[in-house]
């Protein structure tokens, strides 16, 4: 599909926005939502709609080859002739990448005609309160290492059905990891507790309605079975990280008009107070008896028909903590990620708090410490989600610790911490958009980088380039800024769900570029160490041939053409374990099979398995030249005994002689030598 097409638009109104700018951000968020969670900006000034041609993207030159050796050489020339460049520097590079090597952006904008196109009249500036324009690089260059995760929502069904049997669950578990070995994926966010309840047997959370059908129901399949488990398996057998994804307070998802409780109508529902809520949700079969919330109903609070656990509750935080660890000691897991939901978001046009929701609870924890004000109820919450951090933190360290494991812990939050007009450590964004330092959800995430509460965070960074009120550069960039120096590995999360559910209808998520244009922006900044995609199930063409489905299709496309080019490994994260691994030993080969030995004692977590073009005769392999390009990586192999093998079935269609190398990868991203395999 051609950017030149004709996409017809699907709504009549502003092009640009469907909410004025100042307004305040939906109760969901768009993990849930569906929707946009944020203030979207007017139509910039000096906007022209007319124009007598489509602009698309200039073709790329051929100055960065597939390989690391091929970039650096182009890197040199560039250096060298990039002064003599015809094209004039927009804006400063962001790490020294010669202009040569990258191109201006311009904003993607609907035309008069009803086509849709880049408009050279416009370059993308980093925010409103900045002339500097956004360069990126020309291609996508090769990267060895970079986390590449998706997130796999289960509340609500989003993106795996409810299971009718073992047999069908693991069907659809399995298709979601197929797909993402297929794209060359290496990491997996799976939603193990959605709402104060489990993907696992649990002593402490009720089964998942999402699994079963009913939170607490058991079937038979169940009963000798621990999905988790297999789950973990699966994914390690596909070179594939598990992020264990919680939700620490959600008590439900749906307001008094969504829950159908017999007996209540839903204004009865949205009467009653919190414990009177849960107690009614246990009668009509929404909760079940062994829901933290329905044992300790008094810990819980109502904001917008919804029921949370109150976080200013030290027996809520506890109990938030053992759940984790009840899945970090049970299971190998690689990692515990929680997202952006800690108080809630403002709902229209009370904000939290204004009904009193957590006064009592404030009365008993902060009065005295905190200032009996809106600041100071702000920065008390504040605190309660930093104690809760803090003690998830120190929980998975001191299991590392005794267990010689390198378990991560991170956060996706909203990809706005505060706006530099409220706060000057804060982003160059409107004050009308959303941010969670203040007024909503509370998550200090800046804090928690900077005393490196956590090994990596991930802003969901939901917004194109062009949309003002949060602009893509701008943040990214910020946030860059905000690990510098800091142990905490920064990786994007991406709206890939927003060229078909998008809202807005900003132009933006018409061009199938969009995304691909951000990973290659990414690429400026040597803080970003990787990318998330939410969610999975965007990840899939949809049928349909309108012009919004041939375009989110054809991003896609694009998108898994930049991923699956190459394997990528995992970041490395030192600082939870400094060991490297042994490398390999005996590595042999016979044919199309390579076998090797697991060294004695050591942290292997996986082996790299390394194939290369053979040397001539009598000519060793650079073996630290073959392990540093990634396009040679064909396999990540779990550590699983002592005596490995693997097969390389797509040895017989590849012309010419080929070697193999074997590393050894730490589960914190430290790799080994390489041991050539000898044999032939």
């Amino acid at each position: 599909m051609s950017i030149k097409e004709d996409f017809p638009w699907r709504k009549a109104g502003n092009p640009e926005s469907k909410h004025e700018e100042g307004g305040q951000p939906p109760a969901l968020h768009p993990h849930f939502a569906g929707r946009q969670n944020e203030a979207f900006a007017t139509p910039r000034a000096g906007f022209h709609p007319a124009t007598p041609r489509i602009f698309r993207r200039p073709k790329r030159a051929d100055l960065l080859r597939k390989t690391p050796l091929g970039f650096a050489l182009a890197l040199m020339s560039a250096l060298v002739l990039g002064t003599c460049a015809s094209t004039p520097r927009i804006g400063p590079p962001e790490t020294g990448i010669p202009d040569a090597l990258t191109e201006p952006l311009f904003r993607f904008v609907r035309f008069e005609d009803g086509t849709y196109g880049y408009d050279r009249r416009q370059p993308v500036a980093y925010s409103r309160f900045s002339d500097e324009t956004v360069r990126i690089p020309r291609e996508l260059p090769p990267a060895k290492t970079g986390f590449r995760g998706v997130w796999v929502a289960t509340v609500l069904n989003l993106n795996i059905p409810r299971a009718r049997s073992a047999e069908h669950f693991k069907e659809e578990y399995l298709r979601i990891l197929d797909t993402l070995a297929d794209w060359n994926m290496n990491a997996v966010i799976f939603q193990v507790r959605p709402m104060l309840d489990a993907f696992y047997p649990s002593r402490i959370n009720p089964w998942s309605q999402f699994l079963t059908g009913r939170q607490g129901q058991e079937p038979a399949w169940l009963a000798d079975w621990d999905p988790l488990e297999w789950m973990v398996a699966e994914a390690h057998a596909r070179g594939i990280e598990f992020h264990a994804w919680f939700n620490p307070y959600r008590v439900t998802s749906s307001g008094p008009q969504e829950l159908s409780v017999p007996g209540f109508a839903p204004a009865d529902l949205a009467r009653m107070t919190a414990p009177d809520l849960v107690s009614a949700l246990v009668s009509g079969g929404i909760l079940s008896p062994e829901n933290f919330a329905v044992r300790n109903p008094r810990f819980t609070y109502v904001y917008n028909g919804r029921l949370y656990l109150d976080a200013g509750r030290p027996e809520v935080r506890r109990h938030v903590v053992d759940t984790v660890m009840e899945v970090v000691r049970g299971y190998d897991v690689d990692a515990v990620h929680f997202d952006d939901y800690f108080y809630p978001y403002r709902a229209g046009a009370r904000a939290f708090g204004g009904a009193g929701e957590d006064r009592e609870t404030f009365d008993l924890y902060g009065a005295g410490r905190f200032a009996d004000t809106a600041r100071g109820m702000d920065a008390w919450r504040r605190e309660n989600n930093t104690d809760l951090i803090r003690a998830v933190r120190g929980a998975i360290s001191a299991e590392n610790r005794r267990s010689m494991r390198a378990v991560q812990f991170g956060i996706s939050p909203f990809g706005i911490w505060e706006h530099a007009q409220n706060d000057p450590r804060g982003s160059n964004t409107p004050t009308g958009s959303g941010s969670t330092y203040s007024g909503q959800v509370f998550a200090d995430t800046l804090l928690w980088v900077r005393e490196e509460l956590i090994d990596y965070i991930v802003p969901q960074v939901y917004w194109s380039f062009d949309q003002g009120a949060a602009p893509y550069a701008e943040l990214v960039r910020w946030w860059s800024s905000a690990v510098e120096g800091r142990n905490v590995n920064l990786y994007i999360g991406h709206a890939n769900y927003k060229h078909l559910d998008s809202d807005a209808m900003e132009p933006a998520w018409m061009n199938p570029e969009e995304i691909p244009n951000q990973l290659r922006y990414n690429r400026t900044l040597p803080a970003v160490s990787g990318n998330a995609f939410f969610s999975f199930s965007r990840l899939l063409e949809v049928p349909g041939t309108g012009p919004v489905e041939r375009a989110a299709n054809e991003a896609i496309r694009l998108l898994k053409a930049d991923l699956a080019a190459h394997k990528t490994l995992p970041p490395p994260k030192p600082w939870l374990d400094r060991r490297l691994p042994a490398p390999p030993a005996a590595a042999a080969r016979r044919g199309d099979t390579l076998t090797w030995r697991t060294a004695a004692g050591g942290n292997t977590g996986y082996f790299v398995v390394y194939r290369f073009p053979a040397p001539g005769p009598f000519r060793r392999p650079d073996l630290a030249r073959i392990t540093a390009d990634p396009t040679n990586i064909v396999a990540l192999v779990r550590k699983g005994g002592t005596v490995h093998t693997f097969t390389d079935t797509a040895l017989a269609g590849l012309p010419g002689r080929y070697g193999y190398a074997v590393t050894a990868l730490s589960a914190a991203g430290l790799e080994s030598a390489a041991s050539l395999a000898r044999g032939r």
